[in-house]
């Protein structure tokens, strides 16, 4: 990612959440990926197709999954993290992946990707 995406993104991904429970932080997550996916979107598809021509660029694309899934971390109780099948299919269903499928592939709008997303959440946390 670029050092001036970072300086207007990292500050969305690190902010401390105003949610209280459980429930609300993961759907101010799911919020923020959100928000996160559509001012990046240009540069996420164009650098997915290069970072397997690219060590740098992979490297690159390591360092955001893993900033990513720290992110994920940071909104979920204990247990959910303890809970690796949990944690997996929460990091799969509100990745950049899942937001980018259902825009480009599935042809939804923002909100309703975002809406998606927050109730396949909801479910997962529920059952």
């Amino acid at each position: 990612m670029s050092g001036e995406l970072e300086i207007e993104v990292l500050p969305m991904v690190f902010a401390p959440f105003e949610a209280e429970d459980c429930q609300d932080r993961i759907y101010e997550y799911v919020d923020r990926q959100s928000k996160l996916f559509e001012y990046i979107r240009n540069f996420y598809i164009g650098e997915s197709m290069k970072r397997y021509t690219s060590d740098v660029i992979a490297a690159d694309a390591y360092r955001v999954r893993k900033i990513r899934r720290d992110f994920l971390k940071r909104a979920l109780p204990k247990e959910v993290q303890a809970d690796k099948f949990l944690f997996e299919a929460l990091d799969m269903v509100t990745s950049f992946e899942a937001f980018r499928k259902l825009r480009e592939e599935n042809g939804l709008s923002a909100t309703r990707a975002k809406e998606v997303v927050r109730d396949t959440v909801r479910r997962l946390i529920v059952s």
